[in-house]
């Protein structure tokens, strides 16, 4: 009798094709601040409140990816810089109305006598040129701005011989070591990354604390989202072509994320706390404005190393850096699948998917 209630579900999980049991796709990290948005289509507004949710196909719902893959990143692409530029608020000046100079006359004296036998008219030409002038409303004092500085550097990643290599996507972020008194507040902003072609797009990218992300499904096959980054960790789950989903990060620091599908598949985010992170451009150069003073652990993580030093921020000043990052133990090593374990190689998860 046992043995007959067991069999349907022993075919079930050996089956070869997919199935679909809902809350099995996503695990969680329960020491994650990271907040996971609902599941909707490419084409919605994404909801402000997470409890808003567009029921989704109970086909997007997928049992634990069979992880597979091919070998890990090999490539280190390139990418434009995406500095941060932030400018000084302006000073608004009080307009102050012009006076005109008083003419002088030729040869006059305040203590001279009056010669000529013309004192009347001198004294009407003395009387216009002292008559008053109309004078400026008075103003409060202007309060003086403080500006906070700034960090202009470039970081140099030297390979086997001292060779130099390209910088290009190299993250930078700034973390105050304490409370720094004047932060750079703002409203968080939204950033699109897509799954296209087996990849993301970008492939770096800088955001603040607090900022959400929106990855959109472009590609015809499914994709799984996810993350082990410590305290950023996040799973998104599986879904398809015209779907997307949000994560809002709210811890500074580099966030790997990959796809439980696709090995190959990878795009690293630099969380920064104040909005204090950069990317360097193909030279490795960067710069980050508006630094409120103090004391900050800066990271400098590249895919080939990573170093890390401590600044301090004075203001009204910029502060020049050169980084070298030695590359020479840099190994290209397979990542864990979002379970820990390593992805299978020949595995089928789909089928619009095979390897």
């Amino acid at each position: 009798m046992r043995l007959c209630r067991a069999l349907p579900l022993l075919m079930l999980l050996t089956s070869c094709t997919t199935t679909h049991i809902p809350g099995l796709d996503q695990i969680l990290f329960p020491n994650s601040s990271a907040k996971v948005g609902p599941l909707v289509t490419a084409d919605e507004q994404y909801p402000v409140s997470d409890e808003t949710t567009t029921p989704v196909p109970d086909d997007e719902l997928l049992v634990e990816p069979i992880s597979d893959s091919p070998e890990a990143l090999k490539n280190d692409d390139s990418v434009q810089a995406s500095r941060s530029k932030a400018k000084p608020e302006s000073v608004t000046q009080v307009a102050v109305p012009e006076v005109a100079p008083t003419p002088m006359l030729d040869g006059d004296d305040i203590n001279a006598p009056i010669e000529n036998g013309e004192p009347q008219k001198l004294l009407e030409r003395k009387s216009q040129q002292q008559a008053p002038t109309a004078m400026p409303k008075e103003t409060e004092p202007m309060e003086t701005k403080i500006y906070g500085g700034a960090v202009s550097g470039q970081v140099v990643l030297i390979a086997e011989g001292g060779k130099a290599l390209a910088a290009g996507g190299t993250l930078i972020t700034l973390t105050p070591t304490s409370s720094n008194g004047d932060s750079q507040s703002g409203s968080s902003k939204t950033h699109v990354i897509d799954m296209e072609d087996k990849e993301y797009k970008p492939r770096y990218s800088t955001i603040n604390a607090g900022d959400q992300i929106v990855f959109v499904n472009k590609d015809n096959i499914r994709h799984n989202v996810f993350s082990s980054s410590g305290n950023n960790a996040f799973d998104l789950g599986t879904y398809g072509a015209g779907l997307k989903r949000a994560v809002t990060l709210k811890e500074s620091g580099v966030v790997k994320i990959y796809c439980n599908i696709h090995a190959d598949m990878a795009t690293f985010v630099a969380v920064g706390n104040q909005g204090l992170s950069a990317e360097t451009d193909d030279q490795g150069r960067y710069q980050i404005s508006q630094i409120p003073p103090g004391t900050y652990d800066m990271s400098i993580w590249n895919i080939r190393g990573e170093t890390k030093r401590t600044v301090e921020m004075r203001a009204n000043e910029t502060l020049k850096l050169v980084d070298q990052i030695d590359t020479n133990a840099f190994k290209i090593e397979t990542h864990k699948n979002k379970f820990g374990g390593n992805y299978s190689k020949n595995a089928t998860l789909f089928e619009d998917e095979f390897y």
